[in-house]
């Protein structure tokens, strides 16, 4: 199996709505076993960005705690990342899982907080997601 290889990093960005806090999922597809989702919040400006570093540090995590439900990203990945605003039920998910494991996992900062300002932008429908559209650049390694 040959892998594509990840971005170096992910570029966000959102257009047509109110889009700072908002919480947007994005799906690394993998070739064999489950796809990698790694969650990244929009600045004022709606934008998001997140380095190799930091998504493999997590994937890695995964992986090693559910042994039998993830490959090696580096080895399987497929080359296609999707993102996607997350939903009211998905974000009120996301914090009761929050809430059962944040003695257990290390979560990033402010998490939790982030996690309640997206949820309140969606419930107070001040948003406008319906009209908005997320983009996904992937920049890869620079050349040596």
């Amino acid at each position: 199996m040959t892998s594509a290889v990840l971005p170096e990093r992910v570029v966000v960005a959102a257009r047509g709505g109110l889009c700072g806090g908002l919480a947007v999922m994005l799906r690394f597809f993998m070739q064999v076993k489950n796809h990698f989702g790694y969650l990244v919040f929009l600045d004022g400006s709606g934008h998001a960005e997140v380095k190799k570093t930091e998504y493999l540090a997590e994937f890695d995590r995964e992986r090693n705690f559910f042994i039998m439900d993830y490959a090696n990203p580096r080895a399987a990945f497929a080359g296609r990342i999707e993102g996607r605003i997350m939903t009211k039920p998905e974000l009120e998910s996301a914090l009761r899982a929050y809430k059962l494991f944040e003695r257990t996992w290390a979560y990033p900062p402010h998490y939790r907080e982030k996690l309640e300002k997206a949820l309140s932008l969606l419930d107070n429908g001040q948003a406008g997601v319906s009209t908005m559209s997320i983009d996904v650049r992937l920049i890869p390694d620079s050349p040596p």
